[in-house]
């Protein structure tokens, strides 16, 4: 390949990703048409890619995944032909994963700027969809009157905004030692504090309590860990301090009695859960999800190895006596529908994958090559979407796909340098 053509394919492929990062939540098809120039761009330099990238554990893990997913699919076609259309469908959602993530992490080359630029460009893209769909006749409907999406799924933005916050705290210090002066500082905390502000109002609007949760577990403890051996001079501690406290503590006033009231709903059917009382469990938020699991519980014990097939889980759940929950479209637990569709070798599978990552994480972070603060807010970020995905199910969706796509290609590129 020419150097001429190199040179094209990686202007293609990393403008791609910024055009994908910057529409990533605030115009779908913008940012579907730059992440396929980055797979286009990725494709012509395939031959000098591929020798490289295999030698990455985790890249060896996502290819083992997707010879699984093929052969699964295969044998399943085999006994059912029947089936030959809703395999394929999942087949080119799962693919939307895997091809993404190679192309943009080969594109960002292990460079920290390229890195930075795409998450600005993301976080940018947030701020985006939540100002383009607030009501400006009365803004404070928005940000204070019922529990809204901003045109997203609530539960889903939830995650995303929870990530954004953890993101701004975690590269206040970064940011502020690039600045020398004091009007710059100065400037720079009122800016990230009204964003740190709107971020987490809008978090509350969501009234995501899975996300809540998350948050609550995983933030401070990421936090502790990351400022524990990183500790800024004391005019910067002030700034972060002040910059996180009082966003929280102007939160907490306003939202207080509608946090407690969203914690209190449904507190008898988690008391008959809790007490095992299944024939009580109402058909509410949290009942819903009590009887689709156990009755993904019972599915998976049927096919234990290999599950029902990917694209199973809404016939399946259709089956259930309860209309209410038969209704569903998945089992809102992403590790219980990897279970049924795919059994104990897809999930086994699965979390060997990212066990694999998150290893080749912490060595990367070891060894100096992955950014500190980069280093924690993918950690914090796998950890709350592990916990959120434990009574949610998106990973058919493209804003979640956008989600993992940079999550994941964020880490891996910096194994690059070892072998490119």
């Amino acid at each position: 390949m020419s150097e001429t053509t190199t040179g094209w394919a990686d202007r293609v492929g990393v403008g791609g990703i910024y055009l994908f990062a910057a529409f990533a939540w605030s115009g779908p098809s913008p940012a579907a048409l730059g992440l396929s120039l980055t797979c286009l761009a990725f494709l012509v330099q395939m031959p000098r890619a591929w020798p490289v990238l295999m030698q990455i554990p985790a890249i060896q893990m996502l290819g083992a995944v997707l010879l699984f997913l093929i052969l699964h699919s295969g044998v399943h076609v085999w006994l059912d032909p029947g089936a030959w259309q809703t395999l394929v469908d999942t087949g080119i959602s799962h693919a939307q994963w895997l091809l993404p993530t190679v192309a943009v992490l080969w594109f960002l080359a292990g460079q920290p700027r390229r890195v930075m630029i795409m998450l600005t460009l993301a976080c940018l893209s947030l701020l985006v969809r939540l100002l383009y769909n607030t009501h400006w006749p009365d803004p404070l409907v928005s940000f204070f009157g019922p529990s809204h999406g901003f045109g997203m799924a609530q539960i889903a933005l939830g995650l995303y905004l929870a990530t954004a916050l953890l993101g701004l705290a975690l590269f206040m210090p970064r940011l502020a030692g690039w600045l020398q002066s004091r009007w710059q500082h100065g400037l720079v905390w009122w800016l990230l504090t009204g964003l740190i502000l709107l971020f987490a109002q809008a978090l509350m609007v969501t009234q995501s309590r899975a996300t809540w949760l998350a948050f609550l577990l995983v933030a401070p403890v990421t936090l502790v860990l990351f400022f524990h051996r990183h500790r800024p001079g004391p005019a910067i501690l002030g700034m972060l301090g002040a910059g996180l406290m009082l966003p929280l503590v102007l939160i907490l006033w306003l939202n207080g009695g509608g946090i407690q009231e969203r914690v209190a709903q449904e507190a008898d059917t988690l008391g008959h859960i809790l007490a095992l009382e299944t024939a009580q469990v109402a058909t509410d938020s949290v009942g819903l999800r009590y009887h689709v699991n156990l009755h993904g519980l019972t599915l998976a014990q049927e096919h234990p190895l290999w599950g029902w097939g990917g694209g199973s889980s809404g016939a399946l759940i259709a089956t259930h006596p309860v209309a209410e929950v038969s209704s569903l479209q998945h089992f809102h637990n992403t590790y219980l529908q990897i279970l049924v569709e795919f059994g104990l070798v897809g999930l086994g599978l699965a979390l060997m994958t990212g066990t694999v990552i998150l290893l080749g994480w912490w060595r990367l972070y070891q060894t100096g090559e992955l950014p500190r603060d980069l280093y924690f807010l993918l950690l914090g970020a796998s950890a709350m979407a592990l916990i959120w995905s434990l009574s949610n199910v998106r990973l058919e969706q493209a804003d979640m796909r956008a989600y993992g796509i940079m999550l994941l290609a964020s880490g891996l590129t910096f194994h690059l340098a070892r072998y490119r």
